[in-house]
């Protein structure tokens, strides 16, 4: 199931003229993900799986952590890269990727968008519900701009926990680019 839903829920909204994945040095160390092109590390719990260079379709992920299967499905956290063509207005990447979710995901549900600050610098997050096979999904994206490169961190979980995943707040707060 983990393998059908992050093909249905990685959308690759921040631009829609991406075409062509910057070159990277990625690493894994014990359970931290570094990305020292793009200044990205990330903590990830002990138990959980990391995967670097992963490929599903015509989607390039650049890291895939899965945490431990509850109820048959993995809590998830991805990271893809790519090139930054588009526009560098907020309010317009913001008004942009609403469109292609609503336009792309026909069951997206409890829609939020909002344009925040990390470490001095705008990101746009987003979140909303889908449902898979059956089972509500929600996702939440945070769709960064570094050095002209669109980084987007995917968080997936069963709805009915995604709101209590402690791991998911000790990942986020560990992230630093």
């Amino acid at each position: 199931m983990f393998k059908k839903a992050l093909i249905l829920f990685l959308p690759l909204f921040f631009s829609s003229c991406m075409t062509e994945t910057p070159s990277e040095s990625r690493s894994i160390s014990g359970n931290k993900y570094t990305n020292s092109d793009i200044s990205l590390s990330m903590q990830f719990p002990a138990n959980w799986n990391l995967k670097l260079d992963q490929n599903f379709g015509a989607i390039d992920i650049n890291l895939v952590a899965l945490g431990v299967a509850v109820s048959n499905f993995s809590p998830n956290v991805t990271v893809i890269l790519n090139l930054h063509t588009g526009s560098n207005d907020w309010n317009k990447i913001q008004e942009t990727v609403a469109v292609q979710i609503k336009a792309g995901i026909k069951d997206a549900g409890q829609y939020i968008s909002a344009i925040k600050t990390r470490n001095n610098k705008n990101y746009l997050e987003i979140s909303y519900t889908t449902t898979n096979s059956g089972t509500l999904l929600k996702i939440k994206q945070e769709l960064l701009l570094h050095n002209n490169i669109d980084v987007t961190v995917t968080y997936t979980d069963l709805a009915s926990r995604f709101d209590q995943n402690q791991e998911f707040v000790a990942i986020d707060s560990s992230m630093s680019i």
